[in-house]
């Protein structure tokens, strides 16, 4: 693979001190190869200047699921899907990096960026507005994830694992319909509500044992509170990636579904909350971005 003329380094401007130093490696290593530059970004704009101006230099993102997440669908917007772009884990979680096999220490995801391979991943389409490149999920997971990023400053990424549990002692589940394409997969209530394109969620948790980042399928997971379950019980076999082991849960691989609640569904997409009135279909969408993966073969 080919270096290209240069690197556009590409930050969120609120990361912390030791993101930051992440971003200096980085671009410091990369302009071994080739010219470098840092871009810090605060907003929309200013991450849309930083893409419109790469004049055929690679864009390079450092950071965690949720500056992935503002990225894609930045790219989105200015039509930019295409643009072949390498990733720095630098977040907590670096659930997707987790997926797509990228090393989350700088050397090794750089090295990944000068001699990867171009992978196109699948997305999902989010209520025909906005894309995730990992995954959604209702319930149990996402009162754990809330909890969790309260306690990332002193946890890291052990915060979600022991935000599952702790949740788990207490919650009761949400009242939720899915239907796929066929039809009705599941009504009633569910502790937790998963759709997953990607096997890992909470910096490292993978609860099923099959889920490839590359399928473009989603794997919806419903688990039933009256299934013999001891609420902790759930969280430890979520971390032990025993889920679909177990009686009371209910898989089913679809191209896309539509999730509803009464009043209101909450759900965490790509750790970022999201809350809708009406019914919210998950679309798998087979031509979504372009990423620099490590090469096989």
């Amino acid at each position: 693979m080919s270096v290209p003329p240069g690197f556009v380094v590409v930050a969120n401007a609120a990361a912390g001190s030791t993101e930051g130093h992440v971003v200096h490696e980085v671009a410091g290593r990369l302009a071994e190869a080739a010219p470098s530059s840092v871009t810090w970004t605060d907003d929309e704009a200013s991450f849309d200047a930083a893409v419109q101006g790469l004049d055929g230099r690679r864009l390079v993102l450092v950071g965690g699921d949720g500056t992935l997440h503002f990225a894609l669908n930045r790219l989105a917007a200015l039509d930019r899907l295409d643009e072949e772009i390498g990733v720095v884990p630098a977040g907590t979680g670096n659930d997707f990096a987790r997926g797509a096999g990228i090393p989350v220490e700088v050397a090794g995801a750089v090295e990944v960026i000068l001699g990867g391979a171009s992978t196109t991943f699948p997305v999902i389409e989010v209520a025909g507005s906005e894309l995730a490149h990992n995954n959604a999920h209702a319930g149990l997971g996402l009162v754990a994830a809330e909890r969790g990023t309260a306690w990332k400053p002193r946890l890291g990424r052990f915060a979600y694992p022991a935000a599952t549990v702790v949740e788990g002692l207490a919650y009761d589940g949400v009242e939720v319909t899915a239907t796929g394409p066929e039809g009705e997969l599941f009504d009633g209530v569910a502790l937790a509500v998963l759709v997953l394109l990607g096997p890992s969620m909470g910096g490292g948790v993978e609860p099923l044992d099959d889920v490839a980042l590359s399928d473009p399928t989603l794997d919806v997971v419903v688990i039933e509170p009256e299934s013999g379950w001891s609420r902790p019980g759930l969280a430890v076999a979520a971390l032990r990636e025993r889920l679909d082991s177990r009686a009371g849960v209910h898989r089913h691989d679809v191209v896309e579904v539509t999730l509803a609640a009464p009043g209101a569904l909450r759900c965490d997409v790509d750790g970022e909350i999201r809350e809708w009135s009406e019914p919210i279909r998950f679309r798998a969408e087979r031509n979504g971005w372009t990423v620099l993966c490590p090469a096989t073969g």
